[in-house]
């Protein structure tokens, strides 16, 4: 095990090794001593994606990678692109380039959120241009590399990388969503409408999804985020897809309590989990096997 303390956890996979890396970038629960706000606890910590870590717990045991940030989507978002900030938070100009997306602007939740649960604010200041990049260049861009290191990793052995992106959902669509007071399915699959991996990856996810009897939807009602898209080429053999999963099937929503069926679907996911890590491992042209000697 790697651990960074309050930064990021990785568990390396066991056995035989496989091509996939699995990442949980917004379920982290160590809140920095220096996060200052104006809202309680259950504004800030609505977004949060609780348990997925421990939901993907088994992908170890497939031969696959690990990680999961340790501190919480509020105090910076991972699955945001670095320039996704909106302009209202801060005190003085930002330096640089910035592109707050709908996220931001909209919903309160780019790079850095603006708004907690039901539209309440998290701030009652401006934020410092040097405190915001400091989380970026002390938070975001370490999980970010660490990720790539393990993706690169895994192209010099295996010829080819595969990485899931690991996330929760509302069961049914909020009022601000497309799918508003819709039923979701358990998890809904992505690849940035096909640009962040290969077709066949994606079909396997699917697949393997509906073998240990789960309902899955594509790139409906998300398409995908930026963990998926910074770290894919699938032209190049680099592979990503982002899961994101109903939280009612493992928790309660209001309350945040494990259900009973919380073991039988982290025992499900490790099912699924295990098939795509075969899938990567038949698929990989591997580099130290005889196809491909060194």
């Amino acid at each position: 095990m790697e651990h960074r303390p309050g930064l990021y956890t990785l568990l390396s996979g066991l056995g035989d090794p496989s091509p996939l890396v699995v990442e949980v970038p917004r379920s982290g629960r160590q809140y920095p001593n220096e996060f200052q706000v104006a809202c309680d606890f259950t504004t800030l910590h609505a977004y949060v994606s609780m348990y997925v870590e421990e939901i993907y717990g088994n992908a170890p045991d497939s031969g696959a990678a690990l990680l999961w940030a340790n501190f919480p989507n509020s105090w910076i978002d991972l699955n945001r692109h670095v320039e996704d900030i909106d302009p209202s938070l801060l005190a003085e100009p930002w330096p640089g380039p910035i592109h707050p997306s709908d996220k931001s602007l909209r919903l309160g939740t780019g790079l850095i959120h603006k708004w907690g649960k039901d539209d309440l604010p998290i701030y009652d200041r401006k934020l410092s241009v040097a405190e915001v990049r400091q989380r970026i260049d002390d938070y975001y861009w370490p999980y970010h590399d660490r990720l790539a290191q393990l993706i690169q990793a895994n192209v010099d052995r295996f010829g080819a990388s595969w990485h899931i992106s690991c996330h929760c959902m509302a069961s049914v669509g909020p009022r601000w969503s497309h799918d508003k007071g819709q039923p979701r399915k358990d998890f809904c699959v992505s690849d940035l409408s096909g640009k962040t991996s290969d077709p066949a990856f994606l079909d396997a996810a699917v697949k393997a999804f509906e073998a240990e009897g789960f309902t899955v939807s594509v790139n409906d009602p998300f398409v995908g985020g930026e963990c998926v898209r910074r770290h894919s080429r699938p032209a190049e053999g680099r592979n990503s897809l982002q899961f994101e999963m109903i939280k009612g099937l493992y928790m309660d929503e209001e309350t945040w309590r494990k259900t009973d069926r919380f073991d039988a679907v982290k025992a499900g996911v490790g099912k699924v989990i295990g098939r795509i890590s075969d899938y990567c491992r038949k698929s990989a042209g591997r580099k130290d096997s005889p196809k491909n000697p060194q």
